[in-house]
């Protein structure tokens, strides 16, 4: 938990296997990545 998200494409990929269509996956990502600043910013 609040670890940057690996590699684009490969979590990209996980998301879309999972069913979430491009523009959710896309939106998670970005969820994921801003979590991981915020979270390493405050510790």
């Amino acid at each position: 938990m609040g670890q940057e998200p690996s590699d684009v494409s490969e979590v990209l990929n996980n998301l879309l296997s999972r069913g979430l269509n491009e523009t959710e996956a896309q939106k998670q990502y970005e969820a994921e990545a801003t979590f991981s600043k915020e979270f390493s910013d405050e510790s």
